[in-house]
């Protein structure tokens, strides 16, 4: 879990400081949850953090990113302005078979669409 607790005297070092004690360090990064940022000539270089929270940092972004996106995807919709995807690849001159990947819906796909959840067609088709 990400460390609130920012130490200065304790998550701040050196890099020769990292070098002389990396191993320690890891050690204490994994059995902590702490994060280390890392000096290097006088400026702060790098953080080193344990996997686990690198990874939460990753998914929080991404959940985040994905909230914006459905966000402005729900005032496209009520704008009217989403189109279906074969509309639009029609308007550009391509066919279905184009795109053999997303020709098709992935099993189960249906079921994860919310009720009434579909794009509306161009200019109200």
């Amino acid at each position: 879990m990400l460390n609130a607790d920012f130490n200065v005297q304790e998550d701040i070092i050196g890099l020769t400081d990292l070098r002389k004690h990396l191993a320690e360090i890891v050690e204490d990064i994994e059995s902590t949850g702490s994060q280390k940022v890392v000096i290097r000539k006088g400026k702060p270089s790098v953080v080193v953090m344990s996997v686990a929270d690198f990874q939460a940092i990753q998914d929080r972004l991404l959940a985040m990113e994905l909230q914006e996106a459905y966000r402005l995807a729900k005032e496209e919709e009520q704008r009217g302005e989403l189109i279906e995807l074969d509309d639009l690849a029609a308007e550009f001159g391509f066919s279905e078979t184009d795109f053999p990947d997303v020709a098709q819906k992935p099993e189960g796909y249906d079921a994860l669409i919310p009720k009434g959840g579909r794009a509306r067609k161009r200019n109200g088709r």
